[in-house]
């Protein structure tokens, strides 16, 4: 796989850094590319490495795909969709929605979401189907911190105070361990209005 450094960030023409551009490359290429002041791309899409993707003010959709992508939106509203891998996601300002489409986005070594603020970010899994027994796509059902009840289509939350982070667990099949999981940085409290599910 290839690994590639996406910046969206147009040149400020200031006497610093960033004043000629943000530099964009791909390994085993020579040179890169930068983009021009008053030039703004909305949306970028990572490929099969480890990329990392770095937004600009506006309200972009970064997509990582497959990898262990950094992902970064800066300002603005931003989807971010790390796809599979470990990915490393963080907002910046604005209201983010951090997407996930399917359980192997985050399974194995969970993605990292590095600045949700509880409020104003979501955690949109609703394109995941939270119980393939059923027909159709059913909606999750928010647990809080309680236990998964063996039911299935359910999300919960556990606070680890120790290493200061806060679990997503979903349970798709009803097995009543976690199918998928997300992690978030810091102790946040989360409630059902946090996920759009």
């Amino acid at each position: 796989a290839i690994d590639s450094t996406i910046d969206l960030r147009a040149a400020t023409l200031l006497h610093a850094t960033g004043g000629g551009g943000y530099l964009s490359t791909v390994d085993g290429i020579n040179g890169g590319f930068t983009i021009a002041n008053g030039i703004i791309i909305e949306n970028a899409i990572g490929g099969n490495g480890a990329d990392t993707i770095t937004g600009n003010m506006t309200a972009n959709t970064l997509t990582g795909n497959a990898g262990n992508d950094w992902i970064n939106g800066l300002g603005g509203a931003d989807n971010l969709i790390g796809g599979k891998g470990a990915d490393i996601l963080t907002g910046g300002g604005g209201a983010d929605d951090f997407i996930f489409v399917s359980v192997s986005d985050s399974s194995g070594q969970p993605d990292v979401i590095k600045d949700f603020v509880h409020g104003l970010d979501k955690i949109n899994v609703a394109a995941i189907d939270a119980n393939g027994a059923d027909a159709g796509n059913p909606a999750f059902v928010f647990r809080g911190n309680s236990a998964f009840t063996g039911a299935g289509a359910e999300v919960r939350i556990i606070k680890n105070v120790t290493n200061e982070f806060t679990n997503v667990f979903l349970d798709i099949d009803g097995n009543k361990n976690a199918d998928m999981t997300i992690r978030l940085t810091g102790l946040i409290t989360l409630d059902a209005g946090d996920f759009i599910l």
